[in-house]
């Protein structure tokens, strides 16, 4: 009966995990899953167009679906690698529409309820009515093909079966979308390869605005989301390839909970991984924190008491001595301030009374003698007991102070100079300002003049200095820049024109001086590989006449120092074959 029972309870763990679950799928805003598109049934992360942290603007060139992943780049990256090989300006290249993409996604076949996707972006038809068009319906256009009356929609052929991907299948042949079956080709012919484990593994095929979390287990899809909301609450910038690199690895290694990777630098996650990583583990740890939950630990998070850092209480070996420890703690932490925290602002202070009329005694000066004034949140009430709760109270300082008082001799001290009023003086006014309206003129002055002279002689000659290196081929760097032009690189910051201008030259192609061939990035990066390969054939080269100098060297002293055998073998044996001979000769006689 024991057995039985206990065969259908569910494992604690798994209690303990659906319940972790839960709580951080509460404490997702739903604004912020409404705000990436999430769907718990596609799981997919969609970057919005529009947004201070994250968004993701589209390509200015015509015909390009794809987003701006770097904000200080005018167009995606695509596009700034297709105008470094032209030398066609900025402006006349936004004009010019995109005739092939790539990573714009998957698009459905312009047939008519047709549920299949296309073959490429460029077919508009999926693989059957390609096929359809080419060999039954050659010779028509694509407007008289999808008006024929033989030309019909097709079902689709379902989801690809990698489990990180979302794409439809484009063939019945394999139950895979097209990238996933070229993959598979390539990675069939490998030894050992399990296509089961391939399907749980493989990452999957997003466009410049989507990241997949298909595949990995529900805890982790939450506590992703979860840390995500809180990088992006605490204004850090986050982009689909610094994300998809994160959870493709957690896909491959079977991570089911983050904390599971407790030391992601040793598990060799690279810096920006660990960092995410990192804040994930501490946002989820101070998920649901209180004051009243973090004193029962033996370690606490400061933070929760809106102190940084943290306070050990495991160096108190002894327990009743560690609990009076934390209590006292819990009560002197409201009396500490902490420097860093952020404290409301202060009400504003009351307004003054008017001055008393002359000959008219203070009520206000009366009643701080008594200790309150009128309308005092004391005045009405009984005084308070100990006197660290009552409000500060200042005596009124008098009108005038009494004159220097005599010393022990019965001298008074001097009087002071005439050019130096005494402290008792009383004050003059400040004269009061006019007010200034709107409508009038700006005046300015002969600094503010200079002040705008000299920014403008400094942007001239950062402007000749940004011409003058794309015309010699010079590094077009922010460093180089301001170190020619003779100014600081945090003048470029602040001037943004200037640097996006100077992103914009270091992109173009240099302006030839002479007749010949135009120098672009891509060809100087090519160049420098070429330097490259030939100083490495060179440095083989010269390895290898090396080793056969030495070689023949060896030798030379080898026979030299007569250790070796000598040159001619065949002489030295015919004359041990004569002196054989002479010996036996010599002995007969």
């Amino acid at each position: 009966m024991t057995a039985a029972v206990a065969g259908i309870r569910p494992e604690a763990g798994a209690l303990a995990a659906d319940a972790r679950l839960e709580e951080v799928r509460r404490a997702l805003d739903p604004e912020f899953l409404a705000l990436l598109d999430w769907d718990w049934e596609r799981r997919v992360i969609t970057f919005p167009r529009v947004h201070p942290v994250i968004g993701l603007p589209d390509c200015p060139v015509p015909n390009c679906p794809l987003a701006i992943t770097v904000a200080t780049w005018p167009m995606c990256r695509g596009c700034i690698e297709r105008w470094g090989r032209t030398d066609v300006p900025l402006e006349e290249f936004l004009r010019i529409p995109k005739t092939s993409t790539m990573g714009g996604g998957q698009l459905p076949c312009a047939v008519a309820r047709c549920e299949r996707p296309r073959d490429n972006a460029a077919a508009k038809l999926c693989a059957t009515h390609r096929l359809q068009r080419s060999q039954a319906l050659a010779g028509i256009g694509i407007e008289e093909f999808l008006a024929h009356p033989k030309v019909v929609g097709l079902a689709g052929l379902g989801p690809c079966l990698v489990a990180a991907c979302y794409l439809d299948r484009v063939s019945g042949k394999y139950p895979y979308c097209k990238a996933h079956t070229q993959r598979l080709r390539t990675v069939r012919e490998q030894t050992g390869f399990d296509e089961g484990l391939w399907r749980r593994t493989e990452r999957a095929v997003c466009s410049t605005r989507e990241v997949s979390l298909r595949g990995l287990p529900d805890g982790l899809v939450a506590e992703a989301l979860y840390a995500l909301s809180s990088r992006i609450d605490n204004g850090f910038k986050l982009r689909p390839e610094c994300l998809r690199p994160l959870y493709d690895r957690l896909r491959a290694q079977q991570v089911t909970r983050l904390e599971e990777v407790a030391d992601p630098e040793a598990a060799g996650y690279s810096r920006e991984q660990v960092m995410m990583i990192r804040a994930a583990n501490l946002a989820l740890a101070r998920l649901n924190t209180t004051p009243e939950t973090e004193r029962v630990k033996d370690i606490w998070d400061m933070s929760v008491f809106g102190h940084n850092g943290v306070v050990p209480f495991t160096a108190i070996t002894q327990k009743p001595l560690r609990e009076a420890m934390k209590i006292w703690v819990y009560d002197d932490l409201p009396r500490r301030r902490n420097k860093n925290a952020v404290h409301p602002p202060r009400p504003p202070s009351p307004p003054r009374r008017p001055a008393a009329k002359p000959g008219t005694p203070d009520v206000r000066v009366r009643s701080r003698r008594m200790g309150t004034y009128p309308g005092h949140a004391l005045a009405g009430g009984d005084q308070p007991g100990p006197s660290a709760h009552r409000p500060r109270q200042l005596r009124p300082r008098p009108a005038h102070r009494r004159g220097p008082r005599a010393d022990r001799t019965g001298r008074h001290p001097r009087a002071p100079l005439a050019h130096r009023p005494p402290r008792h003086a009383p004050r003059r006014p400040a004269p009061a300002r006019r007010p200034t309206p709107k409508d009038a003129p700006v005046v300015t002055t002969p600094m503010n003049d200079g002040r705008q002279a000299d920014t403008e002689r400094r942007r001239t000659r950062v402007t000749s200095a940004i011409t003058t290196a794309q015309r010699e081929g010079s590094p077009l760097t922010a460093s180089a820049i301001a170190r020619t032009a003779r100014v600081d690189r945090t003048f470029l910051y602040r001037h943004r024109d200037l640097l996006d201008a100077l992103h914009t030259a270091a992109h173009e192609p240099a302006t030839p001086s002479g007749t010949g061939p135009t120098a672009t990035s891509a060809s100087l990066q090519a160049d420098l590989a070429n330097a490259g390969a030939r100083s490495a054939r060179l440095a083989a080269r010269v390895q290898q006449l090396e080793e056969r100098l030495s070689k023949a060297l060896g030798e030379e002293i080898w026979r030299a120092s007569g250790l070796g055998p000598p040159a001619d073998v065949a002489e030295l044996n015919s004359r041990i074959t004569r002196l054989e001979q002479s010996n036996v000769e010599l002995t007969r006689a």
